[in-house]
């Protein structure tokens, strides 16, 4: 078994997500992992679940404030960070109606599961990533390559609110990049700065006072990934595929084998292509 030890947390705001959540976790082996779950509510059967996985599991009840990104900070600041060798960190997301992300229309968990599945889809990819940090030095953080966004120039959390932060923080970083979800799979040494500045919880928006935009917890979005810069480390991003592939794999079938309909000086007509070759069928006049 690898000696390291890892800090896990997860932010569970949907209870209904825990088998998915517990399903991914199964997926950590070969190292030593201590579980901390920061939740708003907990009923006592999803407790259950998550003491089989683990008995050891930390609970910690927060209020719902600073989404995922202000739990992280304060069970960050709860324990001795030289214990850990490496810090991973999930969390709900909740089901979403039609979105773009990039040149993706998505819905429903497209957004969490990109963020997850590359830390955590099976056993071998767990493994895989642990050995990234274990072998490359100069690596300081992995997460999604399709959740690796750059830094715009309108939004207050990219520009002024983030720039004020980070002159509080006493950051140097100019690094553009960061993890959009916040989901990664990290060095422990990189958030010690959390524990190093005063944070006041207070300054983090409550639920119903929270927009999409302009919190800070999403600046803390951004600085989680710059804070990578700031140490001295790389970022790593890791490929999913599905999506290329996926794409390829329609392009490929449709020359293969389509139908479109089609009009042609006012006449319906179908066109069928097989390996390649068209046939048109007429269907008549509009």
């Amino acid at each position: 078994m690898n000696n390291k030890k890892i800090l896990v947390h997860l932010h569970l705001y949907y209870q209904d997500q825990t088998d998915y959540m517990i399903e991914k976790l199964r997926n950590i082996t070969d190292c030593n992992w201590d579980l901390f779950l920061t939740y708003c509510t907990l009923d006592n059967i999803q407790r259950q679940k998550f003491l089989k996985l683990k008995h050891d599991t930390h609970f910690i009840q927060v209020e719902n404030r600073g989404y995922d990104v202000l739990p992280f900070i304060n069970v960050i600041k709860s324990v001795n960070l030289n214990e850990y060798d490496y810090v991973l960190k999930i969390h709900t997301k909740n089901k979403q109606k039609k979105f773009w992300v990039g040149e993706y229309n998505k819905s429903g968990y497209w957004w969490r599961n990109q963020l997850i599945n590359p830390l955590l889809k099976t056993k071998k990819q767990f493994i895989k990533n642990l050995k990234i940090l274990d072998n490359k030095p100069q690596i300081g953080m992995l997460f999604s390559e399709i959740l690796c966004w750059k830094l715009g120039n309108s939004l207050p959390e990219d520009t002024f609110l983030l720039e004020e932060e980070l002159k509080y923080l006493n950051f140097k970083s100019n690094y553009q990049y960061y993890c959009a979800g916040t989901m990664f799979f990290a060095r422990s040494n990189i958030f010690k700065f959390l524990q190093n500045v005063d944070i006041d919880n207070n300054r983090f928006e409550l639920s119903k006072e929270t927009k999409t935009i302009s919190t800070l917890a999403h600046v803390y979005e951004r600085i989680l990934t710059i804070a990578v810069d700031e140490y001295g480390y790389n970022i790593y991003t890791v490929k999913n595929n599905f999506e290329k592939y996926k794409r390829l794999l329609q392009n490929f079938i449709s020359q293969i084998f389509s139908i479109k309909n089609k009009k042609e000086n006012g006449i319906k007509i179908k066109q069928i292509t097989v390996l390649g070759y068209k046939f048109y069928i007429n269907k008549g006049n509009k």
